[in-house]
Parts: structure tokens; C-alpha cells; sequence
């Protein structure tokens, strides 16, 4: 008798937001941003024998990893009066492989390289606010995405609201779409549509499955077709007929199921999709990476980031009213 086993998986999935307070090491100026993380837990019931503690132990440790993350995670924010990162900013990032950034990959990231006469800023990090003894005028806003390489924007899933137009057209907005990446299970970013584009993606995309469709019809078609040749002509009919069909038989399946797993990695989106494209997706910060063919829906999408107020958690921390409009 051979043993089966056989388990039940738990999951839990918790994401949190924390306001952290910095003072520079480099001038002393004070500041403050919005740091958000994602964290997973798994428990396993064996034989679904004890489904409770299983849950129980996939929501503790969500709940350790969150505490974890909380206490000893950092984004690399610089200051927002010098530029300067903080050194251990710059260590706890070094493991992020940030290959598209001038400062390369691995240990080679330093944002201070240049320090002081280049600036730099991490894609997808939150927005620095200085904290002082009096309230700013004005609500700060967030920074906008930067155009990197390959016409990408990093986007933060839970900051970064998107314009009400149409990211293909830039007419009004009317339903939500999903863009999704080209391979792996990366979740989804949605997007904004308006009827009209989602028509006509909607119907490329059946055309693109009706070509695709042709060919194994065609190897079908050709399966039965050759045998049945061979029936009424050769003097063995019937083990040539067999044989044949048994060929082609398995040569129609091999292109079938190719074109099946092709047919279903289209139908999902994730290809033809030319409104919008993720390339990765950080599951930790909670940044996802988007190609936006559209260069005048890029610029909105960052005109429309650069004026939205930062979160109410930080206007609060600088004693603004939450309600006060943004100036400009």
C-alpha cells in the first residue's frame, strides 16, 4: 500500500502603512515619509486536520512578518533639503536589484555617489516631507514617476492615483481594464478605458485567437484527410492507414497543445495588451513597474501625481487641516 498525502494550504496576506521619521546625518533636517509593506503567511493543514490553527498560524505569521518589516525595513528617501541618503538607507537597499537605475545593481547601488552635485532619487520611493516648527503654506504633493529607460514609470500601488481619461486615447474614462505582465503570476494593474478602445482591443484580440485557431484545424483536418488517402490507393490499406493516422495523430497533438497554452497565455491579456504592459512587480513595497506606450498619457499620468497631496497620515504630522486644497 502506497501512502497518499495530502494537505490544506493556507495563506494570509496583510499590507500596512507607517509614517517613519528620519533626521539626516548629513545637515540635521528633519523630515518624514510614508513607508508601505506587503507581507504573506502560510499555514498547512495535513489531511485538513486542523484547519483553525492552520489559519491561525498563517495570520501570525503574517502578523511577525509585518512587525519585522515595520521595525527594520527602509526606503531609500533623500533628504529633502541636501539630497543626501542615509547610510543605513543605502545598506538595507543594496540587496534590491534596481538594474535599471544609474546607479546599476547589487551592492553598486549608491545614491550618494555623485553627492552633491547629482541628486538622485530611487524609482517608486515615497515622497520626503520636512518637518519644521511651522506648518507649510501649502499641502505638499507627491513626486511624480520618472521616465526610465524602455519609456517605463514606476508606479506605488497604494499612493499613485491614476487620471480619469482613457490611457489609450485620452478620452474619457468608462470602464477599468487589467494590464498585466507578460510572464509569470505578477497580479494585475488596472487601468483606465473608455469604450471604444476596449472594443477594439477586445477585438484584436479575437482575431489574434481565429489566426491561431487555423493552424491546428488545419493539422486536424490534415490527420484524418491522409489516411483515408491511403485507404483507397495503397494495396495495404489498412496498416498503412493505421500507421498514418497514428502519426499524424501525434503530430496534430503536439501542435495543438502548443497552440493552446499560447491561445490561453493571450486570452489572460498578458501580450497583446497595447495600452499598458508591467514589466515587475516589488510584492514588498508594493511598487509595480508599467510601460505605457502612450507618451501623452505618460506625461498626464505624472502631471496628475505631482499634484496630488501627500497622505493625510503626513499632513497631519505637519499640522495641516486634512481637508486643505492643493495650491497651483
Amino acid at each position: 500500500m502506497i501512502p497518499v498525502y495530502w494537505a490544506t494550504q493556507y495563506s494570509t496576506t496583510l499590507t500596512h502603512k507607517i509614517v517613519k521619521t528620519v533626521a539626516c546625518e548629513k545637515c540635521g533636517c528633519q523630515f518624514a515619509y510614508e513607508m508601505v509593506r506587503r507581507s504573506v503567511g502560510s499555514g498547512t493543514a495535513a489531511y485538513s486536520i486542523g484547519q483553525q490553527d492552520a489559519q491561525a498560524r498563517a495570520g501570525n505569521r503574517a502578523v511577525a512578518a509585518m512587525e519585522s518589516m515595520l521595525q527594520h525595513h527602509e526606503d531609500p528617501v533623500a533628504c529633502p533639503a541636501c539630497g543626501w541618503f542615509q547610510a543605513s538607507m543605502i545598506f538595507k537597499n543594496q540587496r534590491r536589484f534596481w538594474y535599471w537605475t544609474p546607479w546599476g545593481g547589487g551592492m553598486g547601488i549608491d545614491g550618494n555617489r555623485d553627492f552633491p552635485n547629482n541628486r538622485g532619487h530611487f524609482p517608486g520611493t515615497p515622497t520626503a516631507v520636512r518637518l519644521a516648527a511651522e506648518p507649510p503654506a501649502d499641502v505638499p504633493t507627491q513626486r511624480p514617476p520618472i521616465l526610465e529607460t524602455g519609456d517605463v514609470l514606476t508606479i506605488r500601488l497604494e499612493h499613485d492615483p491614476l487620471p480619469p481619461v482613457c490611457c489609450h486615447c485620452l478620452g474619457d474614462a468608462e470602464v477599468m481594464a487589467v494590464a498585466r505582465k507578460q510572464m509569470g503570476a505578477a497580479p494585475g494593474v488596472s487601468v483606465l478605458l473608455c469604450k471604444k478602445c476596449q472594443m477594439e482591443l477586445q477585438r484584436a484580440k479575437e482575431r489574434t485567437i481565429a489566426k491561431i485557431l487555423i493552424l491546428p484545424a488545419a493539422s486536424l483536418f490534415l490527420c484524418f484527410l491522409l489516411p483515408a488517402v491511403l485507404l483507397m490507393t495503397e494495396k495495404q490499406p489498412i496498416l498503412q492507414g493505421l500507421l498514418s493516422a497514428a502519426v499524424c495523430s501525434g503530430v496534430a497533438s503536439v501542435i495543438l497543445g502548443l497552440i493552446l497554452s499560447g491561445l490561453i497565455w493571450i486570452a489572460k491579456g498578458e501580450r497583446h495588451f497595447p495600452a499598458a504592459r508591467v514589466i515587475s512587480v516589488d510584492y514588498v513595497s508594493m511598487t509595480c513597474r508599467v510601460h505605457f506606450p502612450n507618451a501623452a498619457y505618460r506625461e498626464v499620468l505624472c502631471h496628475h501625481i505631482g499634484n496630488t497631496p501627500v497622505s493625510k497620515p503626513l499632513q497631519e504630522l505637519l499640522g495641516l487641516p486634512t481637508d486643505q486644497p492643493v495650491s497651483g
